[in-house]
């Protein structure tokens, strides 16, 4: 729960300052009531670091595109490196978070672009090598589990579907919706596109191209991908917003604002409360151990399959 919060407050932040307050409102919004970002928060799995270290690093980027400065690098350099210790495919915002150092020293001397990018390697290094002291102390274990994981991504069918089509049932046509909304917004806006924006979608579009030419998926698996869609959908609202209040706008404009709104994230919404309610029954892990501590001898195997009949734990089993 404490790295999807992370990520809501880094991202409802960044669209705060880009899009107003109704844009970070709108992300804090979408990640309580998001499914996959609700099942995130409920289990303790290395998920929600992932996407709450992804944000982080997003945040440290943008102040450090805003105001070039070793505080800022610092920042990013520790949030590379604890995204990358998450799970493999943190390396990718981290690896590519070279390019926009480089992009944001542009105009600046070579000694201070490397200046930059040697600080930020060194901290994101660091941190990676302290939490990961143990995979550095018996490399070739760890070598050797990285392969079994990728054997199985690209092996082992997942009976969860093939992932454009989870894709498809968890963001759908309102997530497209959102998305259309904010290129649309930005192609209107006067100026530049912002830098983290565009350092954004190309994370999240490698990302997802990636996991939809594998074999194994999860809902998951595409947390860091909603977790831009979502951020770049409030900011297309806020915008949105901002010059509808600016403008002399017409009753029918709200009302089409509106519309919009609820066609974007009423149909999330109701899978995230459908999930949500389900949290709300019994736990069935513990009713599971509570019915082997009381029939069970100490003695006794436990065994499982794939499929997993228990007995009622309310009534009396011989």
């Amino acid at each position: 729960a404490a790295g999807v919060a992370l990520a809501a407050l880094s991202l409802a932040w960044l669209a705060w300052s880009r899009a107003g307050a109704t844009a970070g409102g709108l992300v804090d919004l979408a990640m309580a009531i998001h499914p996959a970002f609700s099942h995130a928060g409920h289990f303790f799995k290395e998920d929600g670091l992932l996407v709450g270290t992804w944000g982080l690093l997003l945040l440290a980027f943008d102040l450090y595109l805003r105001q070039p400065g070793g505080w800022s690098i610092v920042l990013a350099g520790l949030a590379a490196g604890a995204c990358s210790s998450a799970k493999y495919v943190g390396f990718l915002p981290a690896v590519l978070g070279l390019g926009l150092l480089v992009w944001g020293a542009s105009g600046k001397t070579r000694r201070a672009m490397a200046g930059a990018v040697l600080l930020y390697l060194t901290v994101a290094t660091a941190v990676w090598a302290g939490i990961n002291h143990q995979l550095i102390a018996d490399g070739g274990r760890a070598l050797s589990r990285m392969r079994v994981e990728v054997d199985m991504l690209f092996h082992e069918t997942s009976t969860a579907g093939p992932a454009w089509l989870i894709l498809a049932q968890t963001s759908g046509w309102s997530g497209l919706l959102g998305l259309s909304i904010y290129f649309t917004m930005r192609v209107r806006q006067a100026g530049p596109w912002p830098r983290i924006e565009l350092f954004g979608l190309l994370t999240a579009a490698l990302y997802a191209l990636g996991y939809l030419m594998i074999e194994r998926s999860a809902e998951r698996y595409f947390l860091p991908f909603w977790l831009v869609e979502w951020w770049l959908t409030a900011v297309g609202f806020g915008l949105w917003w901002k010059h509808l209040t600016v403008a002399s706008s017409r009753r029918w404009q709200v009302f089409l604002w509106l519309a919009a709104l609820v066609l974007t994230y009423a149909p999330m919404a109701q899978r995230g409360l459908r999930r949500h309610e389900s949290y709300a029954q019994p736990n069935t892990r513990l009713i599971m151990a509570r019915y082997i501590d009381q029939h069970l001898p100490e003695e006794a195997l436990v065994v499982y399959d794939v499929t997993v009949n228990l007995p009622d734990a309310r009534r009396d089993q011989r």
